[in-house]
């Protein structure tokens, strides 16, 4: 896989912001020529908590090996602090999130943009960030999952969970293990290997080659 740290300016935010990236690339069992034939690949996006950043994915997890054996790639923005959610007029993170970053993100690389190929996870207030993409733009992805959910306002909690629940598998809420508390990437890495393998994700990408 093809680990990419980029920059670009967000018109929203009015400034760079950053993102982590994995694409599929050519291996020993797959060419140039057929990786190329695959012209798009399905989408992850992975939301960081407010005290973490997008390196802490691949820092703390194995993210790339879950992409690997997927064949899928997968995005991983930078949100400082962790704001989902739109503040002063430097500050619309939510809006830079759900309105810009897809298509920034199809612009430099090969990503599908139909909604069967595309999925959202998240963790701590990045959790709160999956389900809350979900439920405000049902049509964007094919499945949203928060791992460990969290939001300072309880009550944004309370009606995002009410959400999830009615809309069944299109949105999942994974509770917090209690008992890993003193371990939370440990855990977090074991959920997120059990979430990959659980996607409708293609595998393999050159079948049609």
């Amino acid at each position: 896989m093809a680990w990419i740290r980029c920059s670009f300016f967000s018109e929203i935010l009015k400034r760079t912001m950053n993102a982590d990236v994995i694409i599929p690339e050519p291996d020993i069992f797959y060419s140039r020529e057929e990786l190329l034939s695959a012209k798009e690949f399905q989408a992850v996006y992975l939301l960081h908590g407010k005290e973490h950043n997008s390196t802490d994915w691949i820092k703390n997890t194995s993210v790339e090996r879950y992409a690997m054996e997927n064949q899928v790639s997968v995005v991983m923005p930078c949100i400082e602090g962790g704001k989902y959610e739109d503040r002063a007029e430097d500050e619309k993170y939510w809006s830079y999130i759900t309105k810009e970053l897809m298509e920034i993100m199809r612009f430099y690389f090969p990503l599908s943009d139909r909604k069967k190929d595309q999925f959202v996870i998240g963790i701590a207030e990045g959790g709160y960030g999956a389900i809350r993409w979900q439920t405000d733009f049902p049509g964007e992805f094919e499945k949203a999952i928060g791992i460990s959910a969290k939001w300072k306002e309880q009550d944004s909690l309370e009606i995002l969970r009410k959400a999830c629940d009615e809309q069944e598998r299109l949105a999942e809420w994974i509770e917090y293990d209690k008992e890993n508390r003193q371990n939370n990437w440990k855990y977090w890495d074991e959920t997120l290997e059990e979430i990959f393998a659980g996607l409708p994700l293609k595998r393999d990408v050159y079948s049609d080659f």
